[in-house]
Formats: C-alpha cells, sequence, structure tokens
C-alpha cells in the first residue's frame, strides 16, 4: 500500500504542474489586471503598483517566480484583500468549506445510498420508479436553482431557517441539502444498479437457496459488492462538493474558500486564483486517491500492484 501511494502521489506531480501553467496562462490571457479597476487611482500609482507586485516583468519572470513560492508553501499576497496573503485566506475558508462538504455528503449518502438499495430490492415497482424519478429530477435541476426556491420556500414564506450567514446549525441546513441533491440523486442511480448486479450473481442465489433471509443477504453479503460502484464515486465527488460550493457558498453568503474563489475571479485577485485552483487540484488527486484506496481494500479481485488477484 506504501509504494502504491508513493507511486500515486509522483504520478500526481506533473499533472499539478500542467494545472499550474495552464491556470497561470489563461490567467494572464485574460483581458483586464487586478488594478485595472482602479479608477480613482492615476496611471503613475498603478505602474507602482505593478512594479511592487512584478506584474510588469516578463511573463516567463513572472511564472517562475510564482513557482518558487509555491514550492515553498507561499502563495503570495492578495491583491485585492489588503494585508491578507492567500495563505490565510484559504486558511479562514477552507475550513468553512470542508465542514459544507462533509455534511452535504452525508446528507447525500443517507438519501441516495438508502433510496437506491430499496429501489433495487422493489425492483420494478412503483417503490422502485418513485425514487428513481425523483433522483432523475435531482440530477436535472442545478444548485443554482434549487438553492433560491429552498431560500423561498423554506426561509422567506415559512420562515423556518435563516436566508444567510454561517453560525449555527440552521444554518446548515439549506446550504448543505442544496449543495448534496445533485450528488444523493447519482449515488441513487449508482446504489440501485450495482445493487442489482449483485442480487444476480450466483453466491446470492445459492445463500437464498440455503434459507438465508433476505435481510441478512442483503446486509451480509450484497451490500459490499453492491456499494463498488458508490466508492468509485465519491472520491471525485467530494472533490466536486468543493467544487460545487462556489455557486452555494454565494446563495448563502457562506465565507468559504469557494466564495473567495468567485470574487478573486472578479477582481482578477492572480495570487488569489492560483492559490485556490491548486489547492482544488491537491484535494481533488487526496480524495481520488482515498477513494481507489478504499474500492481496492473492499475488492479481492484488485491488488495494489495495479492488476487482478
Amino acid at each position: 500500500m506504501l509504494l502504491y501511494i508513493l507511486k500515486r502521489i509522483f504520478e500526481s506531480i506533473p499533472v499539478l504542474f500542467a494545472v499550474l501553467i495552464f491556470t497561470f496562462v489563461f490567467m494572464k490571457a485574460a483581458p483586464g489586471g487586478p488594478f485595472s479597476s482602479e479608477k480613482t487611482a492615476s496611471p503613475e500609482v498603478i505602474k507602482k503598483l505593478n512594479e511592487r507586485y512584478n506584474l510588469d516583468a516578463p511573463i516567463v519572470e513572472q511564472f517562475f517566480d510564482y513557482l518558487k513560492k509555491v514550492l515553498q508553501f507561499d502563495f503570495g499576497p492578495s491583491f485585492k484583500y489588503v494585508d491578507r496573503s492567500v495563505n490565510e485566506i484559504i486558511g479562514a475558508g477552507l475550513p468553512v468549506s470542508l465542514e459544507l462538504g462533509l455534511y452535504a455528503i452525508i446528507f447525500a449518502m443517507l438519501l441516495g445510498i438508502s433510496s437506491g438499495v430499496f429501489a433495487a430490492i422493489r425492483k420494478n415497482t412503483w417503490l422502485d420508479y418513485l425514487p428513481m424519478s425523483f433522483s432523475m429530477l435531482g440530477i436535472c435541476v442545478p444548485s443554482f436553482l434549487l438553492g433560491p426556491a429552498l431560500v423561498l420556500v423554506f426561509a422567506i414564506y415559512f420562515e423556518i431557517f435563516p436566508v444567510s450567514g454561517w453560525d449555527d446549525w440552521t444554518h446548515k441546513i439549506l446550504p448543505a441539502i442544496t449543495l448534496g441533491a445533485g450528488y444523493a440523486a447519482y449515488l441513487a442511480r449508482l446504489s440501485r444498479a450495482g445493487m442489482l448486479d449483485i442480487l444476480n450473481q450466483d453466491y446470492i442465489r445459492t445463500a437464498k437457496a440455503k434459507g438465508v433471509s433476505n435481510s441478512k443477504v442483503i446486509l451480509k453479503h450484497a451490500l459490499k459488492g453492491g456499494l463498488l460502484p458508490v466508492i468509485s464515486f465519491l472520491g471525485p465527488a467530494m472533490a466536486g462538493l468543493l467544487a460545487g460550493s462556489f455557486v452555494t457558498e454565494t446563495i448563502f453568503q457562506i465565507p468559504g474558500i469557494g466564495r473567495f474563489y468567485v470574487q478573486g475571479a472578479f477582481n482578477r485577485d492572480y495570487t488569489l486564483i492560483m492559490g485556490t485552483t491548486i489547492l482544488f487540484s491537491a484535494l481533488l488527486i487526496f480524495f481520488n486517491l482515498l477513494s481507489d484506496i478504499l474500492l481496492i481494500s473492499l475488492n479481492p479481485r484488485l491488488s495494489f500492484k495495479g492488476d487482478k488477484q
């Protein structure tokens, strides 16, 4: 396992480097700059600011200068948040985004896996068609539509939950549902497909023929194999929850890293964009690795050497 983890880490280094290059080039190619919106500043002041942050240097020199700082885990100062570094912004916003992602994935797993397994057990009945219809609806409705709808119904009409903020548990219900609903729909369909495949295996029929109860067949024999597609999906899903939190954090005014990322894009805050992009890429690699390790551990046909046993 240790060799497998080290191999995956070394394989991820070129990926992160490529993300760094493309993000830097595309960011510089976009029109405008971090100080182009400063209408009250004179051209001389803007020139001094560009010199201060080395923005007037050739792009190659800027890139290698930034790369040296990244290798020291220093993402530089923010251009728009005065007296704050990108490391400080990430340190303040990342725990909030991770907490939101945790609540969303718990909601998605509880709702999605339970409805998917239940639908597979009641195949081709209305108890199968109903949750699968709702899952298709959940896939089709985007978070930027679901969030305002939840706010309208539960925060404005019925006044059950607050509209925005991140203080107590009442502020976290609607954002978690908004962010996790789409993933719950995917998990429901994956759970159903995986369980149907396992329930048609010979060893399941053998267990039933020996008189094993249906509940024991499901819980002891079918779930472990039936949920393997779900585990494969969880790695990208966890990173996707952080990426999808951009919209959710903006709707509910949550002080997470996703909201800072959106504001950094609008403000042309180069260092903030670069720092958060590298962070999200690293988290995607980490969650994929964690998902693969768990998948190999649960599937006896796979090994950490990359071949089937």
